[in-house]
């Protein structure tokens, strides 16, 4: 009871909910507190953490779950506060891995659907000394085998090797966009529901443009079958990781950069995905459409699926996974 005194201006009923969701998951009992709460300090958060484990923890441990926050942009740092984002309920679903929550998926979900949804949302290239011989090597074989399908009139190839090599996408991941100097992709990992990710490149938009793409979507690069290209260029069985890694060595080199947190909103209706991209207030700043057969791409699976979501910035959750690749070139 003296605990919950210390909690200021948060009502029994609220920080009993609270408290429930935290013991199941830790992050996100912390997202849904500051969204009641509006703001707190760590001394306040420190205070409910140490409700969630029904034990005092070190302050450091609290200290970390905030700084995975903040990096998922979830919440920001303003003076001695730390603020909640607020964006739609399914949106924030894709930053939490419920598999690993102490109540499993269905429980923590269940949680959060109630409690958020329904009680708080009614309604240029470098001097090329400064370039390793080998990031400059693959990189020559890239844009020479690049030109020569463009060339033969295979641009859907094309443009699938330049998603897994200038983009960090995955073999199962999918470009959703371009726009302006910003990229959209989709990877399945790291949680269940799968993450978009946004990098801002504007050497490559203007490699592309030379190259005769338009802006818009890029899912025609699915249609394209690069694997046995990209075998030959960096002579791997599994060469996808080492042709992504190319991506990290551009960055490292400045040529690309963590992008911008968007709002999407994609749905496939009779025969033609709608991409919606909207700013984090939910303001509408384009929709893209394009004819598609079949079966939609990844995380699309239907007729009339729809999914919300909101784009992460970064190529990993956890920052020791980027030097991995960094350290190849």
């Amino acid at each position: 009871m003296e605990s919950m005194e210390k909690v200021k201006r948060l009502e029994t009923r609220d920080l009993e909910e609270v408290v429930r969701i935290g013991r199941r998951h830790r992050q996100l009992g912390i997202y849904v507190y500051l969204l009641k709460k509006g703001q707190a300090t760590l001394k306040e958060i420190y205070t409910v953490y140490n409700m969630f484990t029904k034990h005092r923890v070190r302050p450091e441990t609290v200290k970390t779950q905030l700084r995975v926050l903040i990096g998922k942009g979830l919440i920001k740092e303003k003076g001695v506060y730390y603020i909640p984002v607020k964006i739609p309920f399914e949106a924030s679903l894709d930053y939490f891995s419920f598999s690993r929550s102490r109540a499993g998926r269905t429980g923590a979900e269940k949680s959060f659907t109630y409690y958020l949804y329904r009680k708080l949302y009614d309604e240029e290239m470098p001097y090329i000394r400064d370039v390793n011989p080998k990031l400059r090597k693959k990189l020559r074989q890239v844009l020479e085998t690049v030109k020569e399908l463009i060339e033969k009139g295979d641009r859907h190839t094309a443009l699938d090797i330049i998603a897994h090599t200038l983009l960090p996408v995955r073999k199962t991941g999918v470009l959703w966009l371009w726009w302006r100097d910003i990229f959209i992709y989709y990877e399945s990992k790291p949680t269940e529901r799968g993450i978009f990710h946004s990098v801002r490149a504007p050497a490559l938009a203007n490699l592309l443009t030379d190259l005769g793409y338009k802006e818009g979507l890029m899912i025609d690069h699915l249609k394209g079958i690069s694997g046995r290209y990209l075998k030959k260029i960096f002579g791997k069985e599994d060469t996808y990781p080492y042709s992504r890694s190319l991506f990290y060595g551009l960055k490292k080199l400045g040529l690309a950069e963590e992008g911008p947190q968007f709002l999407l909103e994609i749905q496939y209706l009779n025969n033609e995905i709608i991409f919606t991209i909207k700013d984090i207030d939910g303001n509408i700043l384009h929709v893209f459409r394009q004819r598609w057969e079949g079966a939609p791409p990844t995380p699309l699976t239907k007729e009339g699926d729809k999914r919300i979501s909101i784009t992460y910035g970064k190529q990993h959750i956890k920052a020791a996974n980027e030097s991995s690749y960094f350290s190849r070139f």
